[in-house]
């Protein structure tokens, strides 16, 4: 939820407080399915029983879940998720050995009486023991960079509430186009993040959620735009 407040203030209002949501995609579900396959193919690794390629039909078998798919949509999906975990399991299967926690409760607790939940999708070990907390993402579930970096950040900060101990890098997997980037933790946006999450939930308590002053990029991809601002004048819809 907090994501979209990153975004944008008012967007984070129609969604949560207004009940407003995004229509239905065919592809909805997608997402959700690979991180459910990702989870068990963690799980078991912890437990020693490493998956490999062998087990992905059986994965995704199990695991995606496309309510709204026709069959066209149905089949292509099927297929980019096959390809996306077989891809996963042939270029990871050394950090595999590795993992420390799969889907990591976090509350992250600030002042005020502020808290933010989350879960943290894998954290694991390097081969030169550094802790890096892992997100994983799809185009289906798709967000920009910036947002993924300060949520990352707000885990790593959850990591050392709850463990004691400090993470040393996140790292943002693509599932559909493969590859990973990889980065230090940055101990600037950690506090610029934090300032950034406290002041949301002061602005939450006093309803203070304002749009974004003029139309942009943010605009353009939203849902949302059109109860929302004129996209010719870039001010905000009449009531």
């Amino acid at each position: 939820e907090l994501k979209y407040y990153f975004s944008c203030p008012y967007l984070f209002k129609l969604r949560f407080l207004y009940g407003f949501d995004a229509p239905i995609n065919r592809a909805l579900g997608y997402g959700k399915s690979l991180h459910d396959a990702l989870a068990e193919i963690h799980s078991e690794s912890i437990k020693g029983k490493v998956p490999t390629v062998e087990d992905v039909p059986r994965l995704v078998d199990d695991h995606l879940h496309l309510p709204f798919a026709n069959t066209q949509v149905l089949e292509n999906l099927q297929k980019a998720a096959t390809q996306a975990l077989a891809r996963y399991l042939k270029d990871h299967a050394a950090d595999l050995t590795r993992l420390e926690h799969v889907e990591q409760p976090i509350e992250l607790k600030l002042q005020d009486g502020i808290v933010v939940s989350g879960r943290v999708d894998l954290i694991r070990r390097t081969d030169t023991n550094e802790t890096v907390i892992v997100d994983f993402k799809s185009d289906e579930r798709a967000q920009a960079e910036d947002v993924t970096q300060r949520q990352l950040h707000v885990y790593a900060v959850g990591y050392q509430q709850l463990t004691g101990e400090n993470a040393s890098l996140i790292e943002i997997h693509n599932l559909d186009k493969g590859g990973a980037k990889r980065e230090a933790i940055d101990q600037l946006l950690i506090a610029s993040t934090l300032a950034t999450v406290t002041e949301a939930g002061k602005k939450l308590r006093e309803n203070e959620l304002p749009r974004l002053s003029k139309w942009c990029t943010t605009c353009s991809s939203c849902d949302m735009a059109g109860i929302c601002r004129d996209k010719a004048k870039g001010e905000a819809a009449t009531p």
